[in-house]
């Protein structure tokens, strides 16, 4: 089924916790296909509490699928990290998704090389 729909799911696991989504570029959209893009969603889900991620590649462009929404971080190049962090709003806490140089001192702060 995925290659009729012109994805491939991977497990990055070295330096991060992620399912990495690699769409093809001819089908941008393919990942938000039901029923695939509601599994997506529950992964999402099943991984916030230990804020592994599910990305969404299409060429350099990353989405990020949150519980709640989806973050599109645009380009991210070799040089980037993809972060997932919280906040607190007047509605308790919230993941969301950043991208950062691999050198910031941020970087640091979440454990990431």
């Amino acid at each position: 089924m995925a290659a009729k729909r012109k994805i491939v799911l991977a497990a990055e696991l070295e330096d991060s916790k992620r399912l990495a989504v690699y769409v093809d570029q001819g089908r941008p959209g393919a990942w938000r296909d039901e029923p695939f893009f509601s599994t997506l969603k529950e992964y999402a889900i099943q991984f916030a509490p230990i804020r592994a991620q599910v990305v969404v590649y299409i060429g350099q462009r990353a989405i990020v699928i949150l519980p709640d929404r989806e973050v599109d971080l645009g380009i991210v190049g070799d040089d980037k990290l993809i972060v997932t962090g919280e906040r607190s709003t007047p509605f308790g806490v919230e993941l969301d998704a950043f991208k950062l140089k691999k050198n910031d001192p941020l970087a640091q702060q979440f454990g990431l090389k």
